[in-house]
């Protein structure tokens, strides 16, 4: 009995483990994508186009209360 509790245990430290590291590939991949705006961003500000980042804003804003919160 001991030694299945053990076995287990350790099953639910790995478990643990790797649920932090997906968690923390999740945020990275979220910066990611906020970075990769950047380009977009800032071609449009120079060229005078600020419509076009609202609208890009807005469009990601709509689709992320759409998709409700990350998990």
């Amino acid at each position: 009995m001991r030694q299945s509790l053990r076995v287990l245990a350790a099953m639910l430290m790995d478990l643990a483990k790797e649920l932090k590291r997906l968690d923390s590939l999740q945020t990275t991949g979220e910066e990611v994508a906020k970075v990769s705006q950047l380009p977009f961003i800032s071609s449009r500000l120079k060229t005078g186009q600020i419509e076009d980042v609202y609208k890009n804003i807005e469009e990601r804003a709509k689709r992320k209360k759409k998709d409700g919160p990350s998990q």
